[in-house]
């Protein structure tokens, strides 16, 4: 059964994260992760993300209709 692996949300998170905000350069590491639904194919999720008040890294969680799919925290450093 297909599903979106747990490793591309987490990139997927990290990519867009930087995007949007000033991060040190460097994946540090992952903490709280936690998956609580697979998301399947053609699943419409949102995907919000939070900077950490000290700008070390972001809180992420990924959503959908059906709830929270999963969530976590990733650290970056210099």
């Amino acid at each position: 059964m297909p599903i979106l692996p747990g490793v591309v949300q987490v990139e997927w998170a990290a990519v867009l994260a930087r995007r949007h905000f000033p991060l040190p350069p460097d994946f540090q590491s992952l903490e709280q992760l936690k998956f609580r639904r697979v998301i399947r194919p053609r699943t419409e999720v949102t995907l919000t993300l939070s900077c950490l008040p000290s700008g070390s890294g972001v809180e992420f969680r990924y959503a959908s209709d059906a709830g929270e799919h999963s969530r976590g925290r990733i650290r970056f450093g210099a």
